[in-house]
Order: C-alpha cells, then sequence, then structure tokens
C-alpha cells in the first residue's frame, strides 16, 4: 500500500478506539520479513553494487559512480523501488565511506547518486541514509526457497566488504526478526481480545511471546560465532555510519542537486568544487542502528515501555530521546502503525483485570526482553567499547548516541514495565 494512502487510513481508526488491523499498514502477522526483493531492471546499478568489493580493490569506485548518467525516478512497482533505493544505499555510501582506514572520507553525495536517492527516500517514506531497514530488512534472500526464513537459511544480497563477517553481522538481527516477527500479530490480536475482555485470548498471546522473546537473546549470543570483533571495527562498522555527531564530517553530508528544505538541512556555505559553487543541501542523518529495529519499537509499545530523554553528556549537550529518534528512521507505514499500537494497553489491562496468571506472562515477556537487552550491552562492550579503546578512538553510536549510557538507561526502562503481583 502507498505510504500515503495510509496516512490518510490512520487519523481515522485512532480515532474510533479500535486497535490496528495490520493489513492497513502493509503488514503481516509473522513481522515484519515481508518479502525477498527481487534485481530491478537497472543492469548498469546491478552490475556496480555487485562489484563494490572488486572496484575498492581496483581504486574505480568513486570514477565510476561520478560517471553515472542521471537516472529519472518514476512511481512504480514498490518493490522496484526498494530494491533500488537499496542499491542507491550501498553506492552512495560506498563513494563516501570507500575503503576505511585507506581512503579519505568524501563529504559531497555527486548529483548522479543524490538525487535518484532522495527521490527514493520521498516515495518509500524513508530517509536518504543507510538503515537498519535498507541494509537489513529489503536486503536478504533464502538460500533455500524450500526451506523456512530462520537466520540458518538467509542471505545478505550486497553488502561493501563482501567479507563473511560483514554479513553475519546484517544476518543475526535479520534472524532475530524472524524468530519474533510473530509477536506482531500476537500483540495485534491481544489487544482486539482486549476490546471484548478476553483474558484466556490475552494470555496466550503473551505466553507465546514469551518464548519467541526469550529466543531473541539465544539468536543474539550468535553474533560472535561469525563476525570477528577487530573485523567489525575496522571493516564493518565505518558503513553503518551516518553524518549526525561524525566527528570526520564538520558540516554534514551535502547533497548535490538536492534543494529542498527540511529538518536534516545545515544552514552551510555551499562548496565550490573547481572553481564552480555547486548546488544542494548540507544534510545530517543518523547511521544504521538495532535501534532502528521495527520489532524492538513494536515490543517497546506492546509491553508499554517508555523510553524517557537521556540527560546531558558530552556528545548530545542537550536532553535527547534517542529511541524515539532512531523510530524516525523506520519506513512512514510502520511510524504510523505504531502510534496507532501504542492507543491500547495491554499492561494497563493486566493490571486492571488483577488476573495473576496474566501478570506472570506479560512479566516474562518483559523479563526476557530486558535479558536480551543485558545481551546487546554485553555485545556492544566486546564489538565496540572494547575495540575503541584498543584503537584510541570515542565510540559514539552509528545512530549518533553515546552507547553505554543510552543502553543502559533502555534496559533500566524495560525494567521499569514489570508489574507487582496482585
Amino acid at each position: 500500500m502507498n505510504h500515503l494512502a495510509i496516512s490518510e487510513i490512520f487519523p481515522l481508526r485512532v480515532m474510533t478506539g479500535i486497535p490496528p488491523v495490520l493489513k492497513d499498514y502493509g503488514l503481516e502477522s509473522q513481522g515484519f520479513l515481508q518479502e525477498n526483493l527481487v534485481r530491478g531492471k537497472y543492469t548498469q546499478l546491478e552490475t556496480i553494487v555487485d562489484q563494490i568489493p572488486q572496484l575498492f580493490l581496483t581504486g574505480t569506485l568513486r570514477t565510476e559512480l561520478q560517471e553515472l548518467p542521471l537516472l529519472q525516478v518514476q512511481e512504480t512497482d514498490t518493490k522496484e523501488l526498494k530494491r533500488l533505493f537499496v542499491v542507491y544505499t550501498l553506492l552512495t555510501h560506498a563513494y563516501l565511506i570507500g575503503v576505511p582506514y585507506h581512503d579519505k572520507q568524501q563529504e559531497i553525495v555527486p548529483k548522479s547518486l543524490a538525487v535518484p536517492y532522495y527521490t527514493l527516500g520521498k516515495l518509500l517514506g524513508v530517509k536518504p541514509v543507510i538503515s537498519y531497514t535498507a541494509i537489513g530488512l529489503w536486503n536478504w534472500r533464502l538460500v533455500n526457497n524450500q526451506k523456512p526464513v530462520e537466520l540458518d537459511n538467509m542471505a545478505i544480497i550486497n553488502c561493501f566488504s563482501g567479507s563473511f563477517d560483514e554479513q553475519w553481522f546484517y544476518l543475526v538481527p535479520l534472524g532475530i526478526e524472524a524468530i519474533a516477527g510473530p509477536c506482531l500479530g500476537w500483540i495485534v490480536e491481544a489487544q482486539h481480545a482486549i476490546m471484548r475482555d478476553d483474558q484466556k485470548t490475552v494470555q496466550d498471546c503473551l505466553s507465546q511471546m514469551s518464548i519467541r522473546i526469550e529466543q531473541m537473546g539465544h539468536l543474539l549470543k550468535r553474533m560472535y560465532e561469525k563476525c570477528d570483533p577487530e573485523v567489525f571495527w575496522k571493516r564493518v562498522r565505518p558503513y553503518s555510519q551516518g553524518s549526525k555527531n561524525n566527528q570526520n564530517l564538520e558540516f554534514g553530508v551535502f547533497f548535490e542537486g538536492v534543494t529542498e528544505m527540511d529538518e536534516f538541512v545545515q544552514p552551510h556555505p555551499l562548496p565550490v568544487v573547481n572553481g564552480t559553487l555547486l548546488e544542494g543541501t548540507w544534510r545530517r542523518y543518523a547511521g544504521a542502528s538495532a535501534g532502528q529495529s521495527p520489532l524492538i519499537h513494536t515490543l517497546d509499545v506492546g509491553l508499554d515501555i517508555h523510553h524517557r530523554h537521556m540527560h546531558e553528556t558530552p556528545t548530545t549537550p542537550t536532553p535527547v530521546n534517542p529511541m524515539m529518534e532512531m523510530r524516525a528512521y523506520l519506513p512512514d507505514n510502520i511510524q504510523h502503525f505504531l502510534l496507532h499500537l501504542q492507543q491500547t494497553s495491554i499492561r494497563d489491562y493486566c493490571q486492571r483485570t488483577q488476573n495473576p496468571d496474566l501478570t506472570h506472562h506479560f512479566n516474562q515477556c518483559v523479563h526476557h526482553f530486558k535479558t536480551f537487552r543485558d545481551l546487546h550491552i554485553q555485545l556492544t562492550t566486546v564489538y565496540i567499547i572494547l575495540q575503541q579503546k584498543k584503537q584510541h578512538e570515542k565510540a559514539i553510536g552509528t545512530g549518533g548516541t553515546d552507547l553505554i549510557p543510552f543502553l543502559k538507561q533502555t534496559r533500566q526502562e524495560t525494567e521499569d514495565s514489570l508489574l507487582s503481583k496482585p
């Protein structure tokens, strides 16, 4: 469904107080891994994106991309637009970053990339920057179509380095989306059951959710199997960074040929290249982050986990709410869905009924989710905090946050959602 049509449906259903219907938002009860995006008809672009690692080795990638013809993007099949957006995401960030610790980072996105990339983002309701959606949710395929959607039967379509460390880093979160995706349907089913005061159905939904949320933690620990922390730090993580709070990008990133004004535009002087004043806009976007997972946001809303503003830190001198900022990087239809989802509180219903079985199953969900966030902090310590100490570098989240304070706060906010026993 077109995201504009979703915007029109959204206010009406919320005003009636009816819980969401997944199909109204282009969603399915099994979660957010709905489709394998097929390759489009743009042969030249597909050939270049397939050869990113080789073009890095030959040192010709930036020249190839500068010589691309300007694509006139037209509204067409959504799957085709999504695939094209993934391609431009990879090409744009490959152009900007180059080979980490070897090439000088660029700050100007040439018109041949910037204009179609920005246009695609507008059509799809997403930001023109690398994101959890672009590099993960829209960038996978099944290895064997006859087998189920699970971590050991999924592959990444394209990446930057071509290493299995990079692919595994993207695949583990997708495996988590696959195993816990049905929670999306159970949360909505539980909300509709609340409307008819059906405690048994609410309890059944929470019971099934608890099992899947516990499995999320088991899968997260598999990250250590095939992604080496040092390889991740030097060869994978740089591509996930955006321009927000990026010390290497004083003004952000310049989108040549994109003159539209919005909240991401930075008021800096236009650049001059070879004596020519470029037209466009300086922009700052957060990079890809696990905080952009629609599954994580859905569980937060479904379990009534409220994220507060963080206090001032050296990186964020004014109070910010990182999880809400990350929500802005989800596709528009999912943002609207989450706003609708939060209108009906499963937690309040469990508290109101004073049913000890409901309380138990709700708390089990929260407990397992808190455990998942414990494991995420441990993972972050190994892959980021310890690595930045080795390299004597500053560790800021790819989403632009102070990592450990942010993660500890979200863990505490999760625990705060636990119910007292009746």
